[in-house]
């Protein structure tokens, strides 16, 4: 209920700012509603933006400084975290995906991924695109890549340092 009702501000909240309207007198209550109230030319960047409720959850009514984030971040501790064993995983982040090449393995080859994650979804930043993609794999498919193959518990497992750690470490993937 609580990311259902954090959505619908947020979609009321787009719909205010890309389309110069006023906030409704009666905020929306469900997802249904809240669509139902943005224009047309709108829905399209909502569904992407709109699926990573957790990020539009602790951004709503402020947008994170992404780049600043990550600079913080310790990239050493990130490629500690990518190599470490997760038993509620099953796997290490190693064992999905090559860090030292783009060639896939069951995931994405790793190397370059900044520079690919700048182009897959306009607005969207390396950092922020990376970000999602781990803690809500599915949020961003990219072609030939079938969803609920990567775990969706990285989110649970790792403290929002952490996860800002293992970002940092593969931003420096060049």
């Amino acid at each position: 209920m609580r990311n259902t009702l954090v959505f619908a501000l947020f979609v009321a909240f787009l719909s205010t700012v890309g389309c110069g309207r006023q906030l409704p007198d009666v905020v929306p209550t469900t997802v249904a509603e809240a669509v139902t109230e943005v224009p047309t030319a709108v829905k399209a960047e909502v569904t992407v933006a709109a699926s990573a409720t957790a990020t539009i959850e602790a951004t709503v009514g402020a947008e994170l400084d992404w780049a600043t984030l990550i600079a913080d971040a310790d990239p050493a501790h990130g490629e500690v975290l990518f190599g470490t064993f997760y038993a509620e995983a099953s796997f290490a982040c190693s064992n999905c995906h090559n860090n030292a090449s783009e060639d896939r393995l069951v995931g994405p080859g790793l190397l370059n991924i900044a520079e690919r994650a700048t182009t897959r979804v306009d607005g969207i930043s390396a950092e922020q695109y990376i970000f999602t993609s781990i803690l809500h794999p599915n949020d961003y498919l990219v072609e030939t890549y079938v969803a609920d193959l990567m775990p969706k518990v990285y989110g649970d497992l790792l403290s929002e340092q952490e996860q800002y750690d293992l970002v940092a470490y593969l931003i420096t993937l060049k």
